[in-house]
């Protein structure tokens, strides 16, 4: 079986195509040409006339900001979150054990970017966890965005942590400024010209997308707004 948007061979059974993401089309089912040329990528329901088209205006119809501004979001919020968290506990706990290492860690902190790389890793099982038992995390919820295997089911939370793992390093360049920018950039351009990324491929994951209404487009918005204001506000506490 072959896929009707890329033409890149599906395994029999499979709902959607690897390299794509298209819905795939069951043999017996005949739908026409301009039907299918507008089913590229669908939503968690799999029903092809609630594919969101505004992607298409905007780095091609796989949504590639949409899923940048949800990564951004989930990181500045639930990333923050959860590496705030564990990197209380580390303290907390070597301070307990082993005062003196804590003495000479714990300042490491005041490094922004060596904090923000330790955030950024304890958010990854986090993460991992979530998409494995729901097919998404708190941003991309709100941004209409799951993250599924090509049969249409969950992933397992070793596929999981292989995909945050990969997105960390081949996407996000481990959280590096300057890397950063150079891997997000051959990132976008591998999306909008092949329909996946190197971390999909990789463990046979495909994202969807839901339509948006103007209840996900408020949601969305104030998301981001959110998120700016707590990266002002971090940035203005006291040291």
């Amino acid at each position: 079986m072959y896929c009707h948007k890329c033409g890149a061979e599906v395994l029999e059974g499979a709902k959607f195509c690897s390299r794509c993401g298209a819905q795939t089309v069951p043999k017996e089912i005949i739908i026409p040409s301009k039907e299918i040329e507008k089913a590229s990528v669908i939503d968690a329901s799999y029903d092809v006339k609630n594919t969101d088209r505004f992607g298409e205006l905007i780095g091609g119809n796989h949504r590639p900001w949409r899923r940048f501004f949800a990564r951004t979001v989930d990181l500045l919020t639930s990333g923050i979150a959860t590496g705030s968290l564990f990197i209380f506990l580390l303290s907390f706990v070597l301070s307990m054990v082993y005062p003196e290492g804590a003495r000479a860690i714990i300042p490491l902190f005041d490094n922004q970017i060596l904090t923000g790389v330790v955030m950024y890793l304890a958010w990854i099982p986090v993460e991992a966890f979530l998409i494995s038992t729901t097919g998404t995390t708190p941003a991309k919820w709100i941004y209409g965005i799951s993250v599924l295997g090509t049969s249409g089911s969950k992933l397992s939370y070793s596929s999981a942590l292989r995909r945050s793992c990969l997105v960390f390093f081949q996407g996000d360049g481990a959280g590096l400024p300057i890397v950063t920018f150079f891997t997000r950039y051959f990132s976008y351009k591998r999306l909008t010209d092949t329909g996946t990324t190197l971390w999909d491929t990789d463990v046979g994951s495909v994202v969807t997308h839901k339509t948006w209404g103007i209840g996900r487009w408020i949601a969305s918005i104030l998301s981001f707004v959110f998120a700016v204001m707590v990266i002002g506000f971090l940035q203005n506490m006291p040291t």
